[in-house]
Parts: structure tokens; sequence; C-alpha cells
């Protein structure tokens, strides 16, 4: 390894320890979604805003670090969710805890708020369960804004056999670089990340039970074709997920769809050109509660 990689991975490796120090000061409050204690936190005034986060981070990282939290709780009631696995919400090991569950946890908790609605965004893996959600439960959305994700194929083996390999890598102990999938080709910088919160913030026991049920996120495309919720989505143009976001572009008619020119999976989600389109998309679809 060169002198230049050592210093980039200490790099990574501080920032990740400072995020670590930062998730601990902030803690929210927590319900009972099954057998799991999930964390949430809830700021702000107006409709309902719920914000999913991406694998192996938490919702301080994804949302208030990037700034985007408190960008939207200016007109918004914004409701982050640590996902069960991450952050402070339980990190159960079993694969048949995730799945739909995640999906399933949205709705949880929005009737633990006693809110019969709210808009949804999701990032990345947060995106792909956000989908899921307005499959599964259409009547509790507003709205649906995918950020960094898309759609995938239920019938995709080999994405499903690199994330097998994922998960194999984490049970054992390991850290992953990036998704074994060979048409998935992150940056540098997101695989090193990736690699330093595999390694430092999680259970890896439980993020490898995580990602092996994720092939139960998928999303039919008879059904895709079916949602009725207004659909915003959002990607950067070197993102490696962008095929998976221009597929649902492709599939589901009247949704909105923007590219970021030279924004990455990870940098797209501190601009703040983004905050304010997802701002404006969420101003223009009400929610009636």
């Amino acid at each position: 390894m060169n002198s230049g990689m050592v210093v980039f991975l200490w790099l990574v490796t501080v920032f990740s320890l400072l995020a670590v120090l930062f998730l601990r000061r902030r803690r929210g409050d927590r319900f009972q979604a099954g057998n799991v204690l999930l964390h949430y936190r809830d700021e702000g005034w107006g409709e309902p805003v719920v914000l999913l986060h991406g694998l192996a981070v938490n919702s301080d990282l994804n949302w208030r670090l990037t700034g985007m939290l408190a960008y939207l709780r200016r007109h918004f009631r914004v409701i982050t969710l640590d996902l069960r696995g991450h952050g402070l919400s339980d990190r159960p090991r079993d694969p048949a805890a995730y799945g739909q569950e995640l999906a399933h946890d949205v709705c949880r908790l929005l009737d633990h708020l006693g809110l019969p609605r709210a808009h949804i965004v999701g990032y990345s893996l947060g995106g792909f369960i956000a989908l899921k959600a307005a499959a599964c439960h259409s009547d509790r959305l507003c709205s649906l804004i995918l950020l960094a994700a898309g759609w995938e194929r239920p019938d995709d083996q080999a994405l499903f056999r690199g994330l097998d390999r994922c998960a194999d890598d984490l049970c054992a102990g390991r850290g992953i670089r990036a998704l074994a999938v060979e048409r998935f080709q992150p940056g540098r910088f997101h695989r090193a990340l990736l690699w330093c919160y595999t390694r430092l913030m999680t259970d890896r026991q439980a993020l490898g039970a995580l990602v092996r049920s994720l092939r139960r996120l998928t999303v039919s495309e008879g059904t895709l074709r079916e949602l009725k919720v207004p659909v915003c989505v959002i990607a950067g143009e070197a993102d490696y997920l962008r095929p998976a976001a221009e597929r649902l572009r492709d599939r589901l008619p009247g949704v909105e769809f923007y590219l970021y020119p030279g924004a990455g999976h990870i940098s797209l989600a501190w601009r703040r050109s983004m905050w304010q389109r997802v701002e404006r998309f969420l101003l223009q679809h009400r929610c009636p509660l």
C-alpha cells in the first residue's frame, strides 16, 4: 500500500471516529417494533417527513452531519429513524428480523407517533426501504423521494449472489470495501468509508444478517407501476447506483427525475441544491392529515 493510500485511510478513520463521538452526544426516543427497540428523533413542526438513512451509517451521519436535517426542519416536522441493525436501534442477528420488517418499521413509527400519513425520504438503502414501504403501505405515504437509490429487478441473481458474499464477509468478522457485485463500481472514498464503518461502527453479524435479507425488499415491476403516490428520484451522475435510479425512472410514469452532474453516491448528500429540490417537491405535494 503506497503512502498516499495510507494517509487517505487514516483521514477516513479519523472522520469515522469523530462521527461515532458525534452520534453518542445525540440521543432521542425509542419505541417497540415487535421484539426490536428502534431509536428515532422528532424535530421541527409542520407536515411530517420521515428520513431513512443508508447502509452501515445512522440518521445523524446521513442527515444531521450533512446539514439536510436542519434545512428541512425549518418548514417540516422531521423524523429520523435509526434502521434496525444500525445506530442506537437494536441489532438482531437473525436475517428473519430484517427484509420486509425494515419497510414495516416505517408504519410502526407512524403508528407510534399517531400519524396517519407522512412524506418518506430514503437515501441509498433507505431509498430501497422507502420504495418497499410505498409498495406495501401506499395509503400511509403522502409522497416518496429516493436519493441515490432506485429499483433492482427481483430476478437479478447476480446481484443477490454478490450480496450474499458481502454478508459472508461481515459474518466472518471482516469489513467490506464495496458491494461484491461486478457492475457496481463505487469510488475510492466510498469504499474506504464503507470499510471503516463496517469495522468500527456496526455489529458485523447484525449487518450481515440485514444484507442477506435484502432480496426480500425487492418490488415487482407490476407493483411498481401501480404506485399512486408522487415520486421523486434524485441521483448523482457518478453514482454507482445511477442505473437503478434510471430503471425506476423508465418504469414509473410521472416520476420526477433529476441527475446531478459530478455528484457521487456520498457527495450528493452534501449538495444544498439537492436539499432545495427535495424541499420544493415536498411543498408541491402537500399532505392532508
